[in-house]
Parts: C-alpha cells; sequence; structure tokens
C-alpha cells in the first residue's frame, strides 16, 4: 500500500498545475487572454468576461474529477496494472485540460471577429535586439558546482555510477540551454520600446533561473541516491523530494514572471499591439512557414515551443507525442519483462541461473564453497540496482545476515539457492519450475 500511495502522491498535484497554468490564462497578459489577442476594451466587454468565467469554471470541474479517478486507483495491487493506470492517468491530465481551453479560444475568436478587433495584415514593427542591455545575471560558472556534486557519490560508491553519470550530463546539458537564452526573440507586445527591453531581459534571467534550479536538482537526486545507502525506500522518498524541489521552484520562476508580464502590460492595447494569432492554432501550436526558426519561445511565461512549419519541428513535435503515447504501454512492458521465465541448469562444469532465454550469472562450479535451501527470502532484503518486481527480483541487492547478495528469482516461488563462493560473491537463486531448485541443490550436494 505504501509504494501505491507514493507512486501517486507523485503526481497528484498534476491536475492543480494544469488549472493553475491554463486557468491563468484567462487573465489578461501582454494582450493576450486564452491564446488570443485583444485591444484593452477587450478586457471589460462583458462577452468576454463571461466566457473567461465559464472557461475557468469548466476548467475546474474537469481538473476536479481527474483528481477524484486517483482514488480507486491507489487500491489496485498490480503493479503492472498500477503502472498502466498511472501513466495513462497522467497522459490523461495533460490532454483533457486542453479541451475547455481550445474550446474558449475559438469563442473568443469569434467576439474578436465580431467586434472588428483583428489587427491589420502587415502592419510590423521593428525592434533592435542590439539596444536590449543584457542582464547581469548568473554566471556559466554557477552549472560547474551541479556537476562536481552530481559526480561526488562515485568517489565512495560506484554501484549506481550510471545514475550519476546521467545526472552530471543532464547538468551540463542545463548549462547549454542555459547560454541558448540569450538567441531568442525580443518580447514585442506594442510600439513601446522600453516595455519590449523590460520583458525581454525578464523572460532571459526567468530562463536562466529555471535551468539553474534543473541542474541543482539533478545534483540532488545523486546525492539522494547516494545517501540512501541502497535502500530502495529511502531512495525513492531522497528523489522525489529533490523532484519536488525543483518542480517548486521552476513553477515559482514561471508564475511570477507572468505576473510581472501581467502588471507591466496591464495598460497596453489602446494604439497599436503585436497580433500573430493567426500563427498559433488554438491559442497552443505554432505554426508559421515564413519564420526559419525550430524553437520559439510562448508567448506568455518564459517557456518554449515548436514551429511545426519546420522538419525539425514536426520531428520533435512527432518524437513528444510518440512518448506521450507510448506511455501507458509501461505497465504491459514492466509485464513482460517481470514475468520471464526463471530457471536453474547445473552442467559439470557451472552453475547457470535464467531470466527468459538470457543467463543471468554464470557461476563456475570448482568456485561454489557451499550452498543452502531457503524457505524464505533474507529479512531486511535491500535492492542496490536491478529489477524489483513483486515476481521479479533481478541484480545487485544486500541484507543483514548475509552481506551483498547477487539475486534472480521469484519471491513467489520458493526454495531459494543460497551459494557462496571463494571469491566472496553470493547468490541467491531460484526457479519457476517447481522442484526444479530441491534437484539442483541435491546435484550439487552430492
Amino acid at each position: 500500500m505504501i509504494w501505491r500511495i507514493i507512486l501517486w502522491g507523485s503526481l497528484i498535484w498534476l491536475p492543480y498545475l494544469m488549472y493553475r497554468v491554463l486557468g491563468g490564462e484567462a487573465k489578461f497578459t501582454k494582450n493576450i487572454v486564452v491564446g488570443v489577442t485583444m485591444p484593452f476594451e477587450g478586457r471589460e466587454d462583458a462577452e468576454v468576461c463571461r466566457r473567461l468565467a465559464k472557461f475557468k469554471k469548466e476548467l475546474g470541474i474537469v481538473c476536479a474529477v481527474l483528481t477524484a479517478a486517483v482514488v480507486p486507483c491507489v487500491f489496485i495491487r498490480s503493479v503492472s496494472l498500477s503502472m498502466t493506470l498511472y501513466l495513462t492517468w497522467a497522459d490523461v491530465c495533460i490532454v483533457i485540460p486542453y479541451i475547455p481551453y481550445l474550446r474558449c479560444n475559438r469563442d473568443l475568436k469569434r467576439i474578436k471577429r465580431s467586434r472588428g478587433w483583428a489587427a491589420e495584415r502587415g502592419d510590423t514593427r521593428t525592434v533592435d535586439l542590439k539596444a536590449i542591455q543584457e542582464p547581469h545575471g548568473i554566471s556559466a560558472w554557477c552549472f560547474v558546482p551541479a556537476i562536481a556534486l552530481a559526480l561526488l557519490p562515485l568517489v565512495s560508491e560506484r554501484v549506481m555510477w550510471a545514475i550519476y553519470a546521467a545526472n552530471a550530463v543532464g547538468a551540463a546539458s542545463c548549462l547549454a540551454c542555459f547560454r541558448w537564452a540569450f538567441r531568442r526573440r525580443a518580447e514585442l507586445v506594442d510600439a513601446d520600446t522600453d516595455l519590449t527591453n523590460t520583458l525581454t531581459r525578464i523572460r532571459r534571467r526567468s530562463w536562466e533561473r529555471i535551468w539553474l534550479a534543473a541542474a541543482y536538482g539533478l545534483a540532488l537526486v545523486s546525492l539522494a541516491v547516494w545517501l540512501s545507502d541502497g535502500n530502495p525506500v529511502r531512495s525513492l522518498l531522497g528523489i522525489l523530494l529533490a523532484s519536488a524541489i525543483v518542480v517548486i521552484a521552476v513553477l515559482r520562476i514561471e508564475f511570477k514572471t507572468r505576473e510581472l508580464q501581467a502588471r507591466l502590460t496591464e495598460s497596453s492595447g489602446r494604439g497599436w499591439y503585436a497580433d500573430e494569432d493567426d500563427k498559433w492554432l488554438g491559442g497552443v501550436v505554432y505554426y508559421d512557414p515564413h519564420d526559419t526558426r525550430t524553437v520559439v519561445n510562448c508567448r506568455v511565461g518564459s517557456s518554449t515551443t515548436v514551429n511545426l512549419a519546420r522538419p525539425s519541428g514536426r520531428v520533435l513535435a512527432g518524437m513528444a507525442a510518440l512518448i506521450l503515447l507510448a506511455m501507458p504501454f509501461t505497465g504491459a512492458l514492466i509485464d513482460a519483462v517481470t514475468n520471464r521465465p526463471t530457471s536453474l541448469e547445473l552442467t559439470n562444469t557451472e552453475l547457470v541461473a535464467y531470466c527468459g532465454d538470457k543467463s543471468a550469472y554464470r557461476i563456475e562450479r570448482a568456485d561454489i564453497e557451499s550452498a543452502e535451501l531457503l524457505d524464505e527470502l533474507p529479512e531486511h532484503l535491500v535492492r542496490s540496482v536491478g529489477t524489483g518486481a513483486e515476481n521479479l527480483l533481478k541484480g545487485d541487492f544486500s541484507a543483514a545476515e548475509y552481506g551483498r547478495l547477487k539475486l534472480c528469482l521469484d519471491p513467489t516461488c520458493p526454495p531459494f539457492l543460497l551459494v557462496e563462493c571463494a571469491g566472496g560473491e553470493t547468490y541467491l537463486l531460484g526457479s519457476r519450475t517447481e522442484g526444479e531448485t530441491e534437484v539442483i541443490f541435491g546435484e550439487i550436494g552430492a
């Protein structure tokens, strides 16, 4: 029950986040509301206000239903089914709230056309980006300690080296994304050049802080895994805590950016104002064949999106869509992996433990010093690296009674064969074939 509470608790905040992000777009920011650009008088229009209130109500109902749907899922015992429902629910939480958003966007565009608020086509303004003063912000050297902290556990522990190395590479990638912020275009809202410069500096500073928070978050993940001392529960809780810290920090930066953008543009839209609604399908998807960039700024906040008019943009969007579509099948994949047959084979020269069609361990018979048959798993068995499913334990584990162990067994199919070797390695093996473990034990004794 505990692991299910941790699992669902790790994403229970997602509907609330979608409500905050999408619901926040019901407030005029840079003359934009729910993806539609409007003049200043649109802020007081009665029909616009009624539609925005209806949108927030619909969005709130959707997010409340999605949150309530978690309750029965917590009581499902199957790991594979729980993962399938968990990742399917995550997909639904990301997609479904956009339905009331797109409906509202459509209605606001209809109101905009009926009022004659659409900006004149071909009316453009240019901004000299070189005139924008670079903020005296974060130095690239601030990322170096994060990379070093991600690798710090390697000083004393090498079992989880792949995780530490991946986190260090991720922190270095955050540095690359941090530098990329200064190649984005200016935040053009209206004819006020000073306002454009200020909004551009705010976005750049927010972008810097977001990637710095992500880099140190990856360092915290490495430290959490290291300090958990191989305990999977402590490791998972540490990773979730580190992730929560990063998510909260990033969201605070994002919402603060939106708040500043709204405050600085609260009187904009009286004269000329930038209107790019024709390039934003549904207010969400950017499509402009005349724009040579693949990645562009979202109009509100500090995030980015891709230009679907570019082949590279379509590739990136397709990859993201495939990941979302593949997520619900993770449970079926886990089920297929953990239900592979485990078996043992003893030849004249070696003992082989199989997981599926491949051998997990090969032990020379000459190296076997002792063998013991256990009816139960050792107490306080802790996984260091490997698979820890309800019906498959495979990888490096440890137990107070035996120290470090290499496992390949189904915990629901006792007995288990404990083998100690001359090199100091200890194996705990099992078979799903009834009676096979006992036969192998008898042959080793003979």
